[in-house]
């Protein structure tokens, strides 16, 4: 009976959502071409600008060199 239940376990974790500083990472660079590109409204900007300072903070804390990371080839 527990290996079923260690199973079931095991399956509840691997459909577990996750997200990594990577993804972050992804987040903040497309908020940026995004802005490069002109797909925001002005009525927009302030709210886009909030996000991306945000993210861009939470990277710093986390010890993320975001010109590095921005840098490197995408995959």
């Amino acid at each position: 009976m527990s290996d079923v239940s260690s199973q079931d376990e095991q399956a509840t974790e691997a459909k577990k959502p996750s997200i990594n500083l990577t993804d972050i990472v992804q987040c903040v660079e497309v908020l940026r071409v995004c802005t490069e590109r002109g797909v925001w409204r002005a009525s927009e900007l302030s709210g886009v600008g909030q996000l991306y300072d945000r993210l861009t903070t939470f990277l710093t804390d986390a010890g993320v060199d975001l010109d590095q990371a921005q840098a490197q080839p995408k995959e």
